[in-house]
């Protein structure tokens, strides 16, 4: 499955310039795919002071006809430094497998 992961970035020189997710996929016999991604804001780090967005595509694999649910959760990185809002839970519909715009976004934002 895959899932859109838009980040707003603060770019000062104290804020977060990465971070790292994890995308677990539970069936009724427990966890049947997991990935994780490290998510940077850019080319480089940026300190300008003005917000600026990435967008990326996370991706789990699964075997058709064992995934029920999803979870996105921060793993690592500046973690205590960006919330995640948006679509970071849900149900997980196998025709929809390859196709990030029939989930809800999950937004980020880092301070």
């Amino acid at each position: 499955m895959q899932l859109s992961v838009n980040t707003s970035w603060a770019n000062t020189a104290a804020s977060a310039s990465a971070y790292q997710l994890q995308l677990n996929v539970f069936g009724p016999q427990g966890q049947v795919g997991l990935s994780t991604k490290y998510i940077t804001e850019g080319s480089g780090f940026n300190t300008s002071g003005v917000r600026s967005s990435t967008i990326d595509i996370m991706s789990a694999a699964y075997q058709a006809g064992t995934a029920s649910t999803y979870t996105l959760t921060m793993v690592s990185g500046s973690g205590m430094l960006c919330t995640v809002s948006g679509g970071s839970s849900g149900n997980v519909v196998d025709a929809n497998h390859s196709d990030a715009s029939a989930y809800p976004p999950v937004l980020v934002s880092c301070n």
